[in-house]
């Protein structure tokens, strides 16, 4: 009986910290209600507790306790604990308690057929082997859940109709539940039991294989969409940079005629010609694009050009930069700059008040980081964890902070994204690769 109440405790905290917490998760920290919500929850929960304890006790909770006690609890604290949130808490509400019984229905039914006995001789059963083994199973789904919790937020949301899939998987285990306790086990499974038994089975892995390839199709629009974004970033920089190719081919082609002329209004000895045409010269130089030379043209040109945008729209400019080999591919490296500065230059210019962006990329050892930072007017909006773009057509934009993202995950970096009080900061650390 002490194995027993044990097994049962552990089974009772383990399911909330799950419940709750990936819950929290999910939906982000940022959610959480105030000090007051927060205790009126865990006062919820204390009462979610106090029931679940006496249901763990037993091999397979009592499906009274979990339909109008234990699951509405669990809802009604995580609707208090989560602003905004309750759609989503009704449908795992459903999910979560649908699982749990799901996972001790095995253990239910081997123990059945081991010692012969019926369901409620079952569920009651001396035998401390099925309480440890239900414990083990938990144990082990808590402790993947909780190791790959980031990875599973990221899967979960990535859903578009999440809600619907918990609302839907719960409710058929749930129905599954409730056929097998029905079952007359005394009797036996006739062959309609076993036909309703497998159908129901039959249409959860349905639901799970539908998920799956829910997931992919949304992995490769969103694979697309980032694409065609690059492709089109590309093409105007390729454009741009082949036009001031062209533009510096024929300046320095033209340089030599001025020499020429100089040297023959000194000859002359007309040196205020000289004089005036050479102020009319450095008058157009400093009209020119601001320029930054890091030994890569393709750096210096994505730098000069958002630094000269800033400056003609009143946008404070910082820009620090030491920079002497590209910490991953050149072509990748000028598309998640490029990217960056657009986002931060658009996100600056509308701006009311303080306008800036600060640039600055900085070789440390083995390592080089690009940090970006900038003032912001509109609170980011996430669909999902992506932040949508605040443009009309904001269906296809949006997308350049996810390719950057994509690229620091192929090169085995780290991004840091943080916005508050204004200020939007990109921070990324590359390892060079020997």
């Amino acid at each position: 009986m002490i194995i027993k109440s044990a097994c049962g405790v552990l089974e009772t905290f383990m399911e909330l910290l799950f419940s709750v917490g990936m819950f929290v998760e999910l939906c982000g920290r940022k959610k959480l209600r105030g000090k007051l919500a927060r205790v009126l929850a865990g006062m919820v929960l204390v009462v979610y507790i106090a029931i679940a304890l006496s249901t763990n006790i037993i091999l397979l909770q009592c499906l009274p306790d979990v339909l109008y006690f234990t699951m509405p609890l669990l809802c009604l604290s995580l609707c208090i604990l989560i602003q905004e949130e309750w759609r989503r808490a009704i449908s795992w509400s459903v999910f979560v308690s649908g699982t749990i019984l799901m996972l001790r229905l095995p253990i239910v039914l081997i123990c059945a057929v081991v010692y012969d006995l019926s369901y409620s001789e079952c569920i009651i059963s001396s035998h401390q082997w099925t309480n440890i083994s239900i414990l083990l199973i938990e144990a082990v789904i808590f402790a993947c859940c909780i190791r790959k919790r980031n990875i599973l937020g990221e899967f979960i949301n990535k859903l578009s109709i999440q809600n619907v899939f918990f609302l839907l998987t719960g409710f058929i285990e749930i129905v599954i539940i409730l056929y097998v306790v029905n079952v007359d086990w005394e009797k036996g499974y006739d062959i309609h039991s076993i036909v309703l038994m497998i159908v129901l089975i039959i249409l959860l892995l349905l639901i799970i294989i539908s998920l799956v390839l829910m997931l992919e199709y949304h992995v490769v629009v969103r694979t697309n969409h980032i694409l065609k974004e690059d492709e089109s970033r590309m093409k105007v920089y390729y454009d741009l940079l082949s036009d001031e190719i062209q533009h510096k081919l024929k300046k320095s082609h033209d340089k030599r005629y001025d020499y020429e002329y100089l040297y023959s209004c000194l000859m002359q000895k007309e040196y205020e010609k000289c004089e005036n045409y050479l102020k009319e010269k450095c008058t157009l130089i400093g009209t020119q694009m601001s320029m930054f030379y890091t030994g890569h043209g393709a750096v210096d040109y994505l730098i000069g050009k958002n630094v000269n945008r800033c400056r003609e729209n009143n946008i404070k400019v910082t820009v620090n930069v030491e920079m002497h080999k590209f910490p991953i591919a050149e072509n990748e490296f000028f598309v998640l700059l490029a990217n960056l500065l657009d986002n931060a230059v658009e996100a600056a210019l509308k701006c009311i008040d303080e306008r800036f962006v600060e640039i600055r990329m900085h070789e440390m050892s083995n390592m080089f980081r690009l940090y970006i930072a900038n003032s912001y007017a509109e609170e980011p909006v996430k669909a999902g964890r992506r932040l949508v773009s605040g443009k009309n057509n904001s269906g296809d934009h949006g997308w350049g902070l996810e390719s950057v993202k994509d690229t620091v995950k192929k090169y085995d970096g780290t991004a840091d994204i943080v916005y508050e009080n204004g200020k939007f900061v990109v921070d990324i650390v590359f390892i060079f690769t020997m």
